[in-house]
């Protein structure tokens, strides 16, 4: 599927962000996503882009964090354009979803490309997250207002 496919299928959930993403992560920072948050602040989007690996991992620790601090209750990480995910960088995952849970909130991974699957699936850690596939996937997550 190409690029502006991808524009496409996001396009009825980013209508609901204060800042529309770009299609694409953060190109010029692999390190720190591009994040978004919907309008009344009940889900908050990080779009990663390229290799979260040793060099990244204390950003993205930190960036997690930021995002489970706050009201917001729906934490969704977009993956589709990350290339590589590192096995400690999975393990900050681990933690953070568990810290999630915790704290009554819900995570989703959004288009998780094949590495960081099979990742997740190989370290027998994929049934900590719950996996949003498609735009389809992403909306039947919200409430009815989000869909209208």
């Amino acid at each position: 599927m190409s690029d502006s496919e991808h524009d496409n299928l996001t396009g009825t959930f980013f209508k609901v962000l204060e800042e529309p993403l770009p299609a694409r992560g953060n190109e010029s920072d692999p390190c720190r996503p591009l994040v978004g948050r919907t309008t009344d602040g009940k889900a908050v989007m990080a779009r990663y882009h390229g290799e979260i690996g040793a060099p990244c991992l204390g950003d993205f620790k930190k960036t997690l964090e930021n995002l489970l601090s706050g009201q917001t209750g729906i934490l969704i990480l977009d993956f589709f354009f990350l290339s590589r995910l590192s096995h400690s960088a999975a393990g900050v995952l681990v933690s953070f979803a568990a810290d999630v849970l915790g704290r009554g909130k819900k995570l989703y991974l959004y288009r998780a490309g094949p590495q960081a699957e099979q990742l997740l699936s190989k370290l027998a850690i994929k049934y900590f997250f719950d996996f949003l596939q498609n735009e389809d996937d992403l909306i039947a997550v919200f409430p009815l207002d989000y869909a209208a």
